[in-house]
């Protein structure tokens, strides 16, 4: 088995509807260790984030951050994914209330 420290989600801008960022790839599983996120907007926007079991889909079963408000400027770190364990399949997915303004970054371990 090895063991990888990595980004998980590379720094990305959040679209306006929800939609995979990351996939737990077969046979491996992830412990999201830090995740961050950044209005780069002049105006306040939300973020929602789902963990999505493998063959679902975004719904309010699996949401774990429900339109965070992020002021203008604000960057915050999403204490609410940290130390969550992804097993293969499942997937991060994310939405926010603008597109192309919001910005996520995640990291943590993979088990492969």
């Amino acid at each position: 088995m090895a063991i990888v420290w990595d980004m998980i989600v590379e720094p990305v801008m959040v679209g306006a509807s929800v939609s995979t960022l990351y996939t737990v790839p077969s046979g491996s599983s992830v412990s999201i260790n830090q995740a961050t996120a950044c209005n780069t907007d002049a105006s306040a926007r939300t973020l929602t984030v789902h963990l999505v079991p493998d063959g679902g889909s975004a719904a309010a079963t699996n949401t774990v951050i429900k339109e965070l408000s992020l002021a203008a400027g604000e960057t915050k770190p999403l204490y609410e994914i940290e130390g969550h364990l992804l097993t293969a399949g499942m997937t991060i997915r994310a939405g926010a209330s603008a597109g192309s303004v919001v910005s996520l970054a995640v990291s943590g371990i993979v088990r492969t």
